[in-house]
């Protein structure tokens, strides 16, 4: 379910269309580029040889696990492609910073506990992400 009031750290890293399609493949068995994936906590992907992910820091992490206090949480990580974010920014006239918040909100509502899996779901989730959205 979703949670509400949490307070914790999430790590965000920023990967290139090749890693994002490994990632998504060995995870969620789709052989395709993605804009945005989210892993709870304790499953974070760079932090482990289990997803053979060492390139992951190097591009972009931006952890706060290490300054996590005795009452904090690790909700997860946020994995982003931007230039699939770019691209899809590009063909659809948004801003990229704006697209790249869209799918910042969207990790982090799945790291809450929303899915879209089921239309009713999906609804909720994306009606929240544009609430969210618009306080940016």
């Amino acid at each position: 379910g979703e949670r509400e009031g949490v307070e914790g750290a999430i790590s965000i890293a920023f990967i290139g269309p090749k890693r994002m399609r490994e990632i998504n493949r060995e995870y969620h068995g789709e052989d395709r580029v993605t804009d945005v994936l989210a892993f709870s906590a304790p499953l974070v992907i760079s932090s482990g040889a289990a997803a053979k992910s060492r390139d992951l820091r190097s591009v972009g992490d931006f952890s706060a696990r290490r300054g996590l206090g005795r009452n904090d949480e690790d909700l997860g990580e946020i994995i982003i492609c931007p230039p699939y974010v770019r691209a899809y920014a590009t063909r659809s006239g948004e801003p990229f910073r704006r697209a790249l918040a869209r799918v910042l909100i969207h990790g982090m509502l799945h790291l809450l506990g929303y899915d879209h899996a089921k239309p009713r779901d999906a609804a909720r989730m994306f009606a929240l992400q544009e609430d969210i959205l618009g306080t940016v």
